[in-house]
C-alpha cells in the first residue's frame, strides 16, 4: 500500500503552522487507510537545527505550534530519533 506524504515547511528554526495542519490531518487520514504518514521537511540554512529526527508516526498526542511535549530518544541508523512524543502536562 502507499503512504500519505506531507511536505512541511522549515521557517528559521520552527515547523510552518501550515505544515502542522497538514501533519494533523495527514496522521487522520493515514488512519483511515490503514497505511504510514511520511513527513518532507524543507527549508534553508537547517545546518545545526535538527537535533533529532522525529517522525510523525512517534506522536502519541496531537501536537500544535507553541505545545510543549516531552518525548524519549532512542538510536536510530542516522541518529537519534525522538519517540513517545505527548504533549507535556
Amino acid at each position: 500500500m502507499n503512504n500519505v506524504f506531507v511536505y512541511c515547511e522549515i521557517e528559521g528554526t520552527t515547523v510552518a503552522d501550515v505544515s502542522l495542519e497538514l501533519l494533523t490531518k495527514g496522521r487522520k487520514l493515514a488512519n483511515q487507510l490503514g497505511c504510514q504518514l511520511e513527513a518532507i521537511a524543507a527549508g534553508t540554512d537547517l545546518a545545526g537545527i535538527e537535533k533529532y529526527f522525529f517522525h510523525v508516526n512517534n506522536v502519541v498526542t496531537d501536537v500544535r505550534e507553541g505545545n510543549i511535549v516531552t518525548f524519549d530518544l532512542e538510536r536510530g541508523a542516522k541518529g537519534m530519533n525522538a519517540v513517545n512524543i505527548c504533549l507535556e502536562r
